[in-house]
């Protein structure tokens, strides 16, 4: 991957300022990550995830994929703040409000509402950004185009056509794992891109 600089405007002022909101992104998200049990932050996939946060899209789990594991691809989980803070094991105001509020009550079915139009929201703006990023580009039958994946009330950002991937030889799965993560690397650098030139 390139250098940030190279993605930041020459302004020094313009550079500290957004080089610092990612310092401080990357920080908060390692943070995040150690809160959970097992949970480390892959290196692999850490600009994406810290450049959708920047750019206002609530990531809420990640994979850079693995050869070895049932996902030969890399992955971004995201969606609604709501729904990382009622799951969040340390207390904020949506965890600490619906704590003891019962599955079948209306506010209940309020908050479950309100993070699916948020995440639908978070889904459609991450859909334009990719609508850009392939504009004017040409597929060809083995290219792993990035989408949008539906997974409950969030979303995943992932190579398209992967899903069924475990049974493949380890061979074939590091040729997807490279290809794919190529796509997610060259998506990552547009987001980059956009973050830093805005």
């Amino acid at each position: 991957m390139k250098n940030l600089e190279s993605f930041i405007k020459t302004d020094p002022e313009n550079i500290s300022i957004k080089q610092k909101a990612w310092d401080d992104m990357k920080q908060n998200i390692l943070k995040s990550a150690s809160e959970f049990e097992n949970e480390k932050m892959e290196e692999g996939v850490m600009d994406t995830v810290v450049v959708m946060n920047l750019l206002g899209v609530n990531t809420m789990e990640s994979c850079e994929g693995h050869v070895e594991k049932e996902k030969p691809y890399p992955s971004v989980i995201f969606g609604s703040k709501k729904h990382s803070q009622f799951y969040s094991k340390e207390s904020n105001e949506i965890n600490t409000k619906y704590r003891n509020v019962k599955g079948d009550s209306p506010e209940y079915r309020e908050l479950l509402e309100s993070i699916k139009e948020e995440s639908s929201n978070l889904k459609n703006k991450v859909q334009i950004l990719l609508d850009e990023f392939y504009s004017g580009k040409e597929w060809s039958p083995y290219h792993y185009g990035i989408s949008v994946f539906t997974k409950d009330s969030m979303y995943s950002l992932a190579p398209v056509g992967l899903e069924n991937t475990e049974n493949n030889s380890i061979e074939n799965k590091r040729t997807i794992l490279d290809l794919s993560r190529k796509e997610m690397d060259d998506f990552t650098e547009f987001l980059k891109n956009k973050y830093f030139k805005e």
